[in-house]
C-alpha cells in the first residue's frame, strides 16, 4: 500500500474525460492511500475542484476515500530554503503544500503533469527532497502493480 500525493490537476483531467486519470484514482482508492496536509490546503483545493466540476465520479471517489480511511496527513510546510528555491523557478505557490506532504510521505510519489512542474523543478525535487514527480501513465502503472517492489 503506497502513499500518493495527487495534484488537483489529476482530478481536473478526470473531469475532462481522461480515462487514465480515472483509472489511476480508482486504483488508488482500491489499494493505496492519499496524502493530505494538516493545514487543509490540499483538501480545500480538492473541494474547490469538486464544486467547480460537479463531477459525480470525483465526488464519489472523495467520499469513498474518506469512508475507507485511506487518507494520511502530514505537514505541508516546506523548509524556507526549498520554498524559496522553487519559487525562484516560477513554481506555483499553491502547489507548495503538495510538495511538502510528498516530501514527508512514506513513498514520496507526486502525480502531476501541470506546467509548473518543469524539468528543472522535477530534477530539484528528486535531488533535494527525493520526491518523484510522475506522469499519469507512469503513476497508473505503479498504482496497478500492488505487489511491493
Amino acid at each position: 500500500m503506497r502513499e500518493w500525493t495527487i495534484d488537483t490537476w489529476v482530478l481536473y483531467k478526470v473531469d475532462e474525460g481522461n480515462f487514465d486519470a480515472l483509472d489511476f484514482l480508482l486504483a488508488v482508492l482500491r489499494h493505496h492511500k492519499v496524502v493530505f496536509d494538516h493545514e487543509r490546503h490540499i483538501e480545500q483545493e480538492y473541494q474547490r475542484c469538486l464544486k467547480r466540476t460537479r463531477n459525480r465520479y470525483l465526488e464519489e471517489w472523495f467520499k469513498r476515500l474518506i469512508a475507507r480511511q485511506a487518507r494520511v496527513f502530514y505537514s505541508g510546510r516546506l523548509p524556507n530554503r526549498h520554498e524559496r528555491a522553487l519559487l525562484r523557478m516560477n513554481f506555483d505557490c499553491s502547489d507548495l503544500p503538495f510538495v511538502g506532504v510528498a516530501h514527508r510521505s512514506k513513498d514520496k510519489l507526486l502525480v502531476s503533469e501541470d506546467s509548473d512542474y518543469t524539468q528543472q523543478v522535477c530534477d530539484y525535487l528528486q535531488q533535494q527532497l527525493q520526491v518523484k514527480v510522475l506522469s499519469l501513465p507512469r503513476a497508473l502503472e505503479i498504482a496497478e502493480n500492488i505487489q511491493d517492489p
